[in-house]
């Protein structure tokens, strides 16, 4: 994030990254190392539907007939509360790890059936200015 732009690279599942850039009016999305890019209207896009990193808020938001359990215990060395929803129809459900300490998101996993889909874990994050290289589109204009 740099003032009003937000970037967000993601690896897909066939290994090509997708780099999303946006000012929230305006998403530019493009892969790899393309010269080329879409432009669309930004509509609800945040950084964390675009990462598909699920919130605090996800897990307040769960109807209590979707939890499967519900536990204390250790998530990469951070004392958590686990949540565990109930599989749906087509096998899907998530594991959640919120750290007691800070109430904050610490990890997620998606699985279908006993497969892991998704894992989200919270990271370290920089807190240094970021290149503005990251919020130039790939012919070096921007959104602003």
């Amino acid at each position: 994030v740099s003032g009003s732009l937000t970037r967000v690279d993601s690896r897909q599942a066939d290994g090509s990254i997708r780099h999303l850039l946006t000012d929230g009016e305006t998403s530019c999305i493009w892969y790899d190392d393309a010269r080329e890019w879409i432009s669309l209207p930004a509509g609800d896009f945040t950084s964390d539907t675009e990462q598909r990193t699920p919130t605090y808020e996800d897990i307040l938001e769960l109807p209590v007939s979707e939890i499967a359990s519900a536990s204390y215990g250790d998530y990469q060395g951070l004392y958590c509360i686990a949540v565990e929803t109930l599989p749906d129809g087509e096998g899907y459900y998530t594991q959640y790890w919120i750290s007691a300490e800070t109430g904050l998101l610490a990890g997620a996993e998606t699985y279908q059936w006993e497969e892991l889909v998704y894992r989200m874990t919270a990271l370290t994050v920089d807190a240094s200015t970021p290149s503005e290289d990251l919020f130039l589109l790939p012919d070096g204009s921007s959104l602003a």
